[in-house]
C-alpha cells in the first residue's frame, strides 16, 4: 500500500494545488486523475489534514506526460505506466550516478539507464511502424477512391450530364 504524505498548505508551500486546479491545468477531469492514481500512473498525491489531494509541480508534469503519451502516440494505459515508471527509474539512476564514487558502479547504473531508454525507444518505434503501416493503407485507399472518382467523372462528361 502506498504511503501518502500529509502537508499543510501554507505560504511556504504555494506550489501545491488542489485536484480541481490540477484538472483545469491538465485538461483532464478530477475523476480521470483519481483513476490514474488508482492505476498507479500517478503516485498518491500529498494531502492536507482533511484528506484533500494536493498536487506538486512534479505531479502536474507527470500528468502532462501521461496525457501526451496517450494523445500523441495512442499508448495504452499499461504502456504509459511502463514509460513513466521507466522515466522515474532513469531519474533515480541519474541521481545515483552523480552521487556514485565507484566508476564500476557508475558504469553499471549508466548501462541500466541506457537499457531502460532503449526499451522506451523500441516502444515508440513500434507505434511509429504501426502508424506508417496505417498511413500506407489509407494512402492506398485514397488513391483507389480518387481513381474511381476520375472514372465516374469521365463517364459523366461522356454522357453530357
Amino acid at each position: 500500500m502506498a504511503v501518502t504524505k500529509t502537508v499543510e498548505r501554507t505560504e511556504a508551500a504555494p506550489e501545491y494545488i488542489s485536484i480541481r486546479e490540477a484538472a483545469e491545468r491538465t485538461g483532464l477531469t478530477q475523476r480521470t486523475l483519481r483513476y490514474y492514481e488508482e492505476l498507479g500512473l500517478l503516485k498518491p498525491p500529498a494531502r492536507v489534514s482533511g484528506g484533500q489531494r494536493l498536487y506538486s509541480p512534479e505531479d502536474i508534469a507527470r500528468i502532462k506526460q501521461v496525457r501526451r503519451l496517450k494523445e500523441l502516440l495512442n499508448f495504452s494505459l499499461d504502456e504509459i505506466k511502463t514509460v513513466v515508471d521507466a522515466e522515474e527509474a532513469k531519474q533515480h539512476l541519474r541521481a545515483d550516478v552523480k552521487a556514485e564514487r565507484s566508476l564500476k558502479r557508475k558504469l553499471k547504473q549508466m548501462r541500466e539507464a541506457a537499457e531502460i531508454t532503449a526499451h522506451q525507444l523500441a516502444m515508440v518505434e513500434e507505434k511509429i511502424a504501426q502508424m506508417q503501416a496505417m498511413k500506407k493503407e489509407l494512402a492506398r485507399d485514397l488513391a483507389g477512391f480518387n481513381e474511381r472518382i476520375q472514372q465516374v467523372q469521365q463517364e459523366i462528361e461522356g454522357r453530357g450530364e
